[in-house]
């Protein structure tokens, strides 16, 4: 089956409210930041002060049109000694269906260095905050987010798998080894994720944003949440690059964003790509 996606311009809230209930598996996106970055035609981001009761609704209709076991992957970010991602995390919760399931640290590996920050330290990481629908995950694709393991432990896990394979035979799916006194086992399709991921900041200038996502970040949610023939969500599209990611992985997707300049932006990257656009 062919991934198809959606572009929609205009307001977030407003086009969620005309998406049905219960018809996204996995939601994810980075909302604009509380500070004053202009990202279209003489706007500027939401203030601090009022950020918290802007996206609360923003979530609530997200939280609509997810699945029964669905996931929210919210990239929600401060600076310096702004504290409104917290405001917002705490009234999550008790304002809509959601429920917290993992905290994600995004470290951005090679960022670019920024200039002289006083007693400030250089913020080389970011929150990713991970919601669910209802007691417990609708999918969970551990497999697609496994990480190799180190070669010493590659060589461990083979001379302990010969060591003990005189005592018995456990399994062609996994090789166990010995450290100290606790056998462990080592998949061959690599270790279990951990929560925290490194990746670069998107350097390439060449879909045109000011705060754009590296692909990294939403692979790895919709490998994690999204089933294959799934659909993704991202109510603040920006530059499409999680519409990319998703198409690319076999996910249908649908995206929002208010400026135009960035729907033609996403329009463009997916002539290029050969992407299915659905009406």
């Amino acid at each position: 089956m062919l991934a198809t996606y959606r572009a929609l311009t205009g307001d977030a809230l407003e086009q969620l409210r005309s998406l049905p209930d219960a018809s996204v598996h996995c939601c994810v996106t980075s909302p604009p930041y509380g500070t004053l970055i202009r990202y279209g035609d003489g706007a500027d981001g939401v203030a601090p002060e009022r950020y918290a009761d802007w996206i609360l609704p923003i979530l609530r209709e997200i939280a609509r049109v997810l699945v029964e076991g669905g996931v929210l992957a919210l990239n929600l970010n401060g600076q310096g000694s702004a504290t409104y991602p917290e405001a917002v995390i705490v009234r999550v919760g008790p304002e809509t269906q959601l429920t917290l399931h993992e905290r994600v640290c995004w470290v951005k590996a090679n960022a670019v260095p920024v200039g002289h920050r006083g007693s400030r330290l250089i913020p080389e990481w970011e929150p990713i905050w991970v919601f669910r629908k209802g007691p417990r995950l609708a999918y969970f694709g551990r497999d697609a987010i496994r990480r190799p393991y180190a070669p010493a432990t590659v060589r461990r896990a083979a001379r302990g798998n010969l060591h003990r394979g005189r005592r018995g035979n456990h399994g062609d799916q996994a090789h166990p080894y010995v450290r100290q006194d606790k056998v462990e086992f080592v998949n061959p399709a690599g270790r279990d994720a951990a929560n925290v991921i490194w990746a670069a900041p998107e350097q390439s200038s060449h879909w045109k944003h000011p705060a754009r996502f590296p692909e990294a970040i939403p692979q790895f949610f919709i490998q994690a949440y999204c089933p294959p023939g799934g659909v993704v969500l991202d109510p603040f599209a920006g530059s499409g690059t999680t519409l990319a990611v998703a198409t690319r992985l076999g996910r249908h997707a649908i995206g929002i964003e208010l400026y135009e300049q960035y729907v033609r932006t996403i329009h463009e990257r997916c002539r290029q790509s050969h992407w299915v656009f659905d009406v």
